[in-house]
């Protein structure tokens, strides 16, 4: 059996450590820069959130048609409503938002706010349909000025996620508005002219 002198392998001491370094600094290079993957996990959640963004529209599209139903005189045609498609409409919204897993900071905050939003209007229906089906002209008074809130507050969570909240402000009802009677006919804000949902570049949001 061939030996091997110890000092054979003296002369690639050099080599193996200049190879070692080449790899270290290679792999290094390799990294990317945290703002752009800041930017690239914030594109994902955005994509994430645009369903339960469309499925809340597709809620508050209901939940308006219930209101106009109502203002008309066919409260029992809004109940119904409210309790059929209405009440599907908003637990899959509800489902939808508790699937989004965010990743970015940008995804985390907006994707909190619209669960919080989403689950109280999912909350809202019942009371909402117990007091159209009623006569307590105080408790339909209640469940509008509810609908009202949560609606503003689903424009303010898109608003902020679009970085205009500075810029937003909720529609104000005069006082006429909020006599008990005219409040249950006249028409209220929607959501229809709420910003659509965007991702603000990381690098001016910190």
């Amino acid at each position: 059996m061939t030996r091997v002198r110890a000092g054979t392998l003296a002369p690639l001491a050099p080599l193996t450590l200049a190879a070692l370094a080449a790899l270290s600094a290679g792999s290094g290079g390799c990294r990317q820069d945290p703002a752009a993957a800041e930017a690239e996990r914030t594109r994902s959640d955005k994509e994430a959130l645009a369903e339960p963004v469309r499925r809340d529209k597709v809620l508050d599209d209901l939940l308006r048609k219930a209101d106009q139903l109502a203002e008309s005189g066919h409260e029992e045609a809004a109940a119904a409503l409210l309790e059929g498609d209405t009440t599907f409409a908003a637990d899959q919204a509800v489902r939808a938002i508790d699937l989004v897993k965010p990743q970015s900071e940008w995804g985390r905050k907006v994707t909190a706010e619209l669960a919080d939003v989403l689950h109280a209007r999912q909350a809202s229906l019942a009371p909402y349909d117990a007091a159209l089906k009623g006569t307590d002209l105080d408790a339909k008074l209640t469940a509008v000025q509810e609908q009202l809130v949560l609606e503003q507050r689903t424009m303010a969570a898109l608003a902020h996620a679009n970085g205009e909240l500075e810029t937003w402000s909720p529609p104000v009802l005069d006082a006429a508005v909020l006599d008990p009677i005219r409040l249950l006919t006249a028409p209220h804000p929607t959501m229809s002219g709420a910003p659509a949902l965007t991702a603000p570049d990381p690098s001016t949001h910190p």
